[in-house]
């Protein structure tokens, strides 16, 4: 399909896509500055220049908050005969996220999103007409699903908009790659690849902080050039287009055909995902970048910080005395701790100090950290560092706060999870010639009654099913999440000690109202939202029945009715008198036959 925008209007649209974005980028940088400190690629700096990184802080304990592990999908269907294949299609979803190792992408779309406002990922097939790879380190496959981060400074989008970033009529980012992959492809218009400029290293980016040598950096770019890819949901269509170069504003060659022009195979809302933490601005397609809110209050505090460090530094402490008194000053100076002299003018010798930190210094320092935990959603409190706060219920209302504006922030960074991997589903539920070798766990009903079991299973073209719209797409909660080991213990004993008995009573109360519940489903359930991963293998013990046939045989008397110390059975509740209550049917019921069972324990051995 050709585009119906001329080449040319095209690619000067670009460059005021670029020119948009310029400040939003010029102040990324600043604030990435500012969270990497002072002494990143450097070899010195000055000491105490910025002693109190707040806004690292503030990253580093939010980060491992929300994002420390790979996501888990779920799908689902409102189709009941789509369920199966939407639990295969799930399971396929969350082996290719483990191989390609997203969590480690969706740390660096995070810290973006956080430095810059705008969290911006790339999904397609490698080395396709859906998303180009031009790497030489990429070791993705071709035709294999690649997802990775895409740079903010590379990213554009059409000038004109106004609404939601994904309202756009074009977007697209910027890739650096040499000019023979180009050339060799078969892909592209030689003749106007040879037009490219090499790059321009004279734009300053966030990569250029830790470039190093721009000498060097200039002779080795030497053969590359810069395009610009971009999708138009309009006409479904991926359009190449020469990268502007200088001020970005219509700089750089201006042709009259496109480098290259394909339609687009891939989920309909696009190749790109978002991801913003903060509120949307009306009317503005960028979102409010987290660091901006809280920057000010990081450079003030750390300038008022170095103040005060550098007002100790001056203190000094000196003895002054009368000319007179000089002999009597030098035996003072001279005299060892807690010895006793004898001076004719104590008064003529004294003590002065000079300089030294103000303590309204101080307690101004402590105000700013403090106004900065409050703007930055209370590092302190998430990251379990001191609580400003004067009681234990006053910091249990701060941390209730906290929680709130984390979960907040992880509630958006799993929704835009759940549409990064849809777009991944849809290569797999559309892929012609996928074989994918899977396992999951299944329940098969036995003689002795249900038993979980590995069952081995493949994604292949027969088993794909529905349209791809036919399918939702979520991630756990709390997937991205890791326990440490106490936390994981006590959960894992209150499951134990609490859910599992809760469970136990309700199964009997339902079965005693003659209502069927399911208690193997209710359990998973529960332990899933427990976050116990590991219940299904202890759901079932294919020793329990042959070890109650062994104890059965060993206790003489119960088919007669009685224990093994010959004790009548008890009687039947509410048979004779009158009708207890609900409440104790309930504990009668619970209690029934556990006083035989535990008499024939303690006198039969037991086979276990």
């Amino acid at each position: 399909m050709k585009h119906s925008l001329d080449p040319k209007d095209l690619q000067r649209d670009v460059g005021y896509g670029f020119q948009r974005m310029h400040n939003f980028r010029q102040a990324r940088m600043m604030f990435m500055r500012a969270f990497l400190g002072s002494y990143y690629n450097k070899s010195k700096g000055e000491i105490g220049g910025q002693p109190m990184n707040l806004i690292f802080n503030a990253i580093r304990v939010l980060l491992p908050q929300i994002v420390m592990a790979h996501p888990r999908y779920t799908i689902e269907s409102e189709y009941v005969e789509y369920k199966d294949y939407a639990e295969l299609l799930q399971l396929g979803l969350n082996y290719n996220t483990k191989k390609l190792e997203l969590h480690k992408v969706y740390r660096l779309w995070l810290v973006d999103a956080i430095l810059g406002g705008l969290g911006i990922m790339k999904t397609g097939l490698a080395d396709s007409d859906t998303l180009i790879t031009f790497d030489d380190q990429n070791d993705i496959d071709p035709g294999m699903i690649y997802s990775d981060h895409v740079d903010f400074d590379n990213f554009v989008f059409d000038p004109l908009n106004r609404g939601r970033i994904e309202e756009s009529q074009w977007m697209g980012d910027r890739i650096r790659v040499k000019r023979s992959y180009l050339m060799d492809s078969g892909n592209y218009n030689n003749e106007l690849v040879e037009k490219l400029p090499r790059v321009d290293t004279s734009q300053r980016r966030a990569e250029d902080i830790s470039a190093g040598n721009y000498t060097y950096k200039g002779h080795m770019l030497k053969d590359y050039v810069e395009v610009v890819e971009l999708w138009v949901p309009a006409e479904k269509s991926i359009i190449t287009v020469p990268a502007p170069t200088g001020n970005e504003q219509g700089g750089g060659p201006q042709f009259d055909e496109y480098l290259r022009q394909e339609d687009a195979y891939g989920p309909p809302n696009g190749p790109y995902t978002f991801l913003s933490i903060t509120p949307p601005v009306p009317a503005n397609p960028m979102s409010i970048a987290p660091v901006g809110i809280w920057y000010d209050l990081h450079v003030m505090a750390n300038r008022l910080i170095k103040k005060t460090i550098d007002q100790a530094d001056r203190q000094k402490d000196i003895v002054v005395y009368r000319r007179s008194a000089a002999d009597d000053a030098q035996e003072a100076l001279d005299a060892p701790d807690g010895h006793a002299i004898g001076i004719d003018d104590p008064e003529g010798i004294q003590t002065l100090s000079f300089g030294g930190q103000k303590s309204e210094n101080l307690e101004m320092s402590s105000h700013l950290q403090m106004w900065f935990n409050t703007m930055a959603a209370n590092p302190q409190g998430i990251g379990g560092q001191t609580l400003d706060s004067d009681s234990a219920t006053e910091a249990n209302i701060l941390q209730a706060n906290a929680d709130v504006g984390l979960s907040d922030t992880r509630d958006l960074v799993y929704q835009a999870a759940a549409e990064e991997g849809s777009k991944r589903a849809f290569y797999l539920h559309t892929d012609p010639m996928i074989d994918m070798v899977l396992a999951r766990r299944k329940t098969q009903m036995t003689e002795s009654g249900p038993q979980p079991m590995m069952e081995q299973v493949s994604l292949t073209p027969e088993a794909q099913q529905g349209e791809f719209v036919d399918f939702h797409f979520t991630v756990e909660p709390e997937s991205m999440t890791r326990m440490d080991t106490q936390t994981r213990i006590q959960r894992s004993m209150n499951f134990v000690g609490q859910i599992l008995p809760a469970i136990a009573q309700t199964g009997m109360m339902y079965r005693q109202m003659g209502q069927p519940l399911n208690l193997m489903t209710l359990t998973e359930r529960m332990a899933k939202d427990a976050g116990i991963e590991w219940f299904d293998e202890v759901w079932f013990d294919p020793t329990f029945q042959q070890r109650f046939q062994m104890m059965l045989a060993q206790s003489p008397g119960m088919d007669k009715g009685t224990t093994g110390n010959k004790q009548p059975n008890q009687p039947v509740p509410g048979a004779l008198g009158a009708q207890p209550g609900a409440q104790t049917q309930f504990h009668q019921q619970a209690q029934q036959g556990a006083v035989p069972m535990q008499q024939q324990m303690g006198n039969e051995r037991s086979p276990f």
